[in-house]
């Protein structure tokens, strides 16, 4: 080799090396926790994170049936996690001794764990008791029954893993029970020993999809938290419950539940969440942990380079306004709609619709159809705007029933997401149809159609007009039918059924959408609905009062239901608001609730009410609910829609009043509640006390307390109107 070939491989090396470098420094704290095998995984973390332990808790590496609900336990115990197969391998009784462990605490009967680990553990001279019960089910009970007294449960289901290792961290923090379910029924085991618990909040993990109502029938108070799939539930729940502010984290594998699950008792401890990562990294939750991460973070990487790359963790702060393709990534690189208009989207099929293709793979159009759906529509509201949704769960609806909705509501775009099929299953690729000779419908799907194909690995069809499907004509206002791919081709079914390729096909509808609506905005291509206040100059005031019809929200120690007692207090304030002249609308006058047993809807049509009315403010009346102990009155504003510092405003106005009568002034917060980020003006939360508390339980029941509430209340609303 001459010197001039060895200063160009020196060159080619130096300058490779330095890009790595930057890589895998781009976080200054990267911690990665791995070893050959699941099962030398848990070692490593076991040896990351404890000296010594007088206990360790053995589960199944092989069957996540029973170890999901062992979290907590191993956290109470403050205790590793250690994963077998059939017998212990020499790495697990290496570090059973070193950690000099006296007891060992087995998850799940003979089946899950062999009689053998058992017999190794005795002749180390341990003591042993295994925690089982009749199925996964039971065994989820009985590791219950060794927590300490909790009033709040994680319901999950049974049957899959990923939800319950979202939340096995937070449950580990609170020593709150992993309760698992199946999706359409409860197991008697579960019914009754909840039935002697007194329970104030049941975080149910997963949407309707996910577990049916009747998965959680009898289970009381409860709260479901869930998002479009795995990731993006992980996300909800980290956002949720996770501390201001991080100084570490947790990454794992979202594809499989070992690595995850060992540290989840450690993450619980550290009051850290763990954020699982599929084929990419989700991107609302790339945007949350921007503002939650600095450069100083400590990340823990669970896994070898395999399982998660460096590449990929380091991605949530890589600037990836363009993906490789040149599409746009993420919102930021997005602009907001120039005119608020209503976009109806459309996940066809869905329920019993026998006309739904499957996949070779399995994969349901109806399911990929929704999920792409709420991911358009999310980006769509962040962008200014209103998106309403023919469905949001797995029902049947006629074409002329989406028509026939997206009329009644308004709406004055409509686009139809599906899937192709065809009997070859080498027919591939995206094409979108409008109607023929519709100019405007021709526009809407030319400015979609050229985002998609630019914007995601598949063959382009075209935008093509269509005189056949009766949806573009009925709906009266500009539409397009979006086929994103054949369900029946299995390089297609691939793509289109994984979360990332999903993320950036929403940003690419979601990206053609607007750019038509900005494109029109000096013109009245689509009906726009009338504004809903005849006097603009009026103030409209609309009151939320929290929970209601199915949802009764907290219930105190003597019965009081929160839904009671926030109607009471909202009718009180919106009557002293209209003493003063104000105008004032209701999300629900009585417990008869005008949506649908599902939370999403529930929070939806909130929003939509207040909206609607041409609402100025937007106010939520909800009661506090956690420990006996905990007592006080806060009110919350969204920082994302914060509409100029008019929420803050209000939220300090009413809170500054309603400290002369709380017992612990707990200030003014921030928080991503959907009904203050979505609500179209300033709009706040107020918890006006913890009915979990007895004390303060009485006087938010009592004609007097709820007087004085509500004077308070509209004294700061009327106080930021300048009145």
């Amino acid at each position: 080799m001459n010197k001039y070939k060895r200063l160009m491989v020196l060159s080619f090396f130096l300058a490779f090396l330095f890009i790595n470098v930057r890589s895998v420094n781009a976080f200054s704290k990267m911690n990665r926790i791995y070893g050959n095998n699941r099962y030398d995984t848990s070692v490593s973390v076991s040896e990351k994170n404890f000296t010594a332990s007088d206990n360790v808790v053995i589960a199944s590496g092989q069957s996540y049936a029973d170890s999901l609900c062992a979290a907590p336990l191993a956290k109470k115990l403050n205790a590793p996690i250690i994963l077998v197969q059939k017998n212990l391998n020499e790495k697990a009784k290496n570090e059973i001794l070193r950690l000099k462990a006296k007891n060992a605490y087995i998850i799940g009967g003979n089946g899950v764990v062999s009689t053998s680990v058992e017999t190794e553990l005795k002749a180390k001279g341990l003591n042993i008791s295994r925690i089982s019960g009749v199925d996964r089910f039971g065994t989820s009970i009985e590791v219950a029954k060794k927590l300490n007294s909790f009033n709040k449960a994680f319901v999950v289901l049974g049957t899959n893993f990923p939800d319950a290792i979202s939340v096995a961290p937070v449950a580990s923090k609170d020593g709150t029970p992993i309760i698992l379910t199946k999706k359409d029924s409860v197991p008697t085991i579960v019914k009754n020993y909840l039935k002697g618990k007194s329970i104030t909040k049941s975080y149910v993990i997963g949407g309707p999809q996910v577990i049916k109502a009747e998965g959680i029938n009898g289970i009381s108070n409860v709260e479901r938290i869930y998002g479009s799939d795995r990731y993006e539930t992980n996300f909800k729940i980290v956002e949720k419950f996770s501390q201001s502010t991080l100084n570490s984290i947790y990454f794992a594998s979202g594809k499989d539940f070992p690595d995850a699950l060992v540290a989840s008792a450690i993450a619980g401890k550290q009051g850290l969440p763990i954020v699982l990562v599929g084929d990419s990294v989700n991107l609302n939750m790339k945007q949350f942990l921007k503002g939650k991460l600095g450069a100083t973070a400590g990340i823990n990487v669970l896994g070898g380079e395999k399982v998660l790359s460096t590449a990929l963790v380091n991605s949530i702060f890589t600037d990836n306004s363009k993906n490789d393709n040149g599409s746009k990534g993420n919102s930021e690189n997005m602009d907001k709609a120039s005119k608020k208009i209503k976009v109806c989207i459309d996940a066809a099929h869905g329920g019993n619709d026998k006309l739904s293709p499957i996949g070779s793979k399995g994969t349901k159009e109806e399911v990929v159809n929704l999920s792409l759906a709420l991911k358009v529509g999310r980006i769509l509201s962040d962008k200014g705007l209103e998106v309403f949704y023919t469905r949001t769960q797995d029902i049947y609806l006629s074409d002329s029933e989406r028509v026939s909705k997206a009329k009644s509501e308004g709406c004055q775009l409509f686009i139809s997401i599906r899937c192709n099929s065809y009997t070859s299953s080498s027919a591939n690729g995206i094409e979108t149809y409008y109607l023929q000779g519709n100019s405007s419908s021709e526009k809407l799907a030319k400015n979609i159609h050229e985002k998609i194909a630019s914007g995601v690995d598949l063959k382009d069809r075209g935008y093509k007009p269509d005189a056949i499907h009766h949806i573009l004509k009925d709906v009266n206002c500009p539409s397009a039918l979006i086929f994103f791919g054949f369900i029946t081709n299995p390089e297609d079914e691939a793509k289109i059924s994984s979360s990332y390729f999903q993320e950036t096909a929403a940003y690419a509808i979601a990206g053609g959408i607007i750019n038509y609506v900005n494109s029109n905005s000096n013109n009245d291509d689509s009906k726009v609905t009338p504004t809903p206040n005849p006097n603009p100059s009026e103030t409209v005031v609309c009151i939320d009062p929290g929970h209601g019809g199915y949802d009764p929200g907290a219930i105190g120690p003597s019965g009081v239901r929160e839904k009671d007692i926030t109607l009471k207090v909202a009718l009180k304030v919106g009557q002293k608001l209209a003493d003063k002249g104000v105008k004032v609308v209701y999300t629900r006058t009585s417990d008869t609730v005008s949506w649908p047993s599902d939370v999403s809807q529930d929070l939806r049509k909130r929003v939509d009410i207040a909206s609607n009315a041409g609402s100025d403010y937007y106010i939520s009346i909800h009661c506090n609910s956690a420990t006996a102990a905990a007592y006080g009155i806060e009110t919350y504003y969204c920082n994302i829609n914060n509409s100029g510092g008019k929420s803050a405003l209000l939220a300090k106005n009413v809170q500054d009043e309603l400290k002369k009568i709380a017992n612990y002034n707990r200030g003014v917060k921030t928080a991503n509640w959907y009904v203050n980020k979505y609500a179209k003006c300033p709009s706040i939360l107020t918890e006006i006390g913890f009915i979990s508390n007895a004390k303060e339980e009485k006087f938010l029941q009592s004609s007097d307390g709820q007087e004085k509430i509500a004077e308070l209340i509209a004294n700061g609303i009327l106080k930021t109107m300048g009145k």
